[in-house]
């Protein structure tokens, strides 16, 4: 009688152990199922998208769109909200039907000088000591006025030697290797010089923003003359009318 007892206890654990087996597996089998049909919206690639091309452009051309993607076919990183990558470009092309992903952006200063050159503009840069160049005060960000010096030395002009402001608003793009941001100036950079040691004369390199044909301006005057950089205030300065100086108006008053 005790035995069968004790069989009789035995077999209700082993049917309970059973049991509970069954609801376990059960219920992964049930998350399972749950996990593979459940969603995620992320930024898929609605034809080839260039580098360079920022959030904004990409939502009003349409070159992207949100969709829904199986959780487990989600990439690592995959944007879910445009507010991901603001104010970032895109620092690699994208291929249709690609998932776009959060590490494919990076701000304009990091991915490259390109990416902080205004629309119909170029960069050129030119070398300014520290007397030219504002006691190397300029920073990436600034903007300066440009005045330039040319001088007929053949006669064949026929005009006296002249001091000018032949650029103003100029920004600059970047001293040494530092990218200025898209808005703003640089902050704490170090500049890169060179010259002799003990030198009063050290280099820096500006780059400047300038439209192509300001650009021929340049060149012509750092080819046939002395170019200064002057640097504006932080606040707004309205471009101003000069007519330059000469031997003969330089001393009056």
């Amino acid at each position: 009688m005790k035995s069968r007892l004790v069989m009789i206890a035995l077999a209700i654990i082993l049917g309970l152990v059973a049991a509970f087996g069954v609801v376990l597996y059960t219920n992964g089998m049930r998350k399972n199922v749950v996990a593979e049909h459940r969603t995620i919206k992320v930024l898929v690639a609605e034809e080839d998208i260039p580098l360079g091309a920022e959030m904004r452009e990409i939502t009003a051309k349409k070159l992207a769109s949100f969709k829904e993607v199986p959780e487990k076919y989600v990439t690592s990183k995959a944007i879910t909200s445009p507010e991901d990558i603001n104010g970032q470009v895109l620092a690699v092309p994208v291929n249709e039907g690609e998932q776009i992903t959060i590490d494919k952006f990076k701000y304009d200063v990091k991915a490259g000088l390109s990416f902080a050159i205004p629309k119909d503009q170029v960069a050129i840069s030119i070398s300014v000591d520290e007397v030219k160049g504002v006691s190397g005060m300029i920073k990436a960000g600034d903007s300066v006025n440009i005045i330039a010096t040319l001088s007929d030395t053949r006669g064949s002009l026929d005009m006296p030697d002249m001091t000018k402001i032949i650029l103003q608003n100029v920004r600059i793009l970047a001293v040494g290797s530092t990218i200025a941001p898209t808005k703003g100036r640089a902050l704490g950079q170090k500049t890169s010089r060179s010259g002799a040691v003990g030198s009063q004369q050290m280099k820096q390199t500006v780059t400047l923003s300038l439209t192509p044909a300001d650009s021929e301006k340049l060149v012509f005057a750092e080819e046939k003359g002395h170019v200064w950089l002057s640097l504006l205030p932080t606040s707004e300065t309205a471009p101003v009318s000069t007519s330059g100086q000469t031997s003969e108006t330089v001393l009056n008053e």
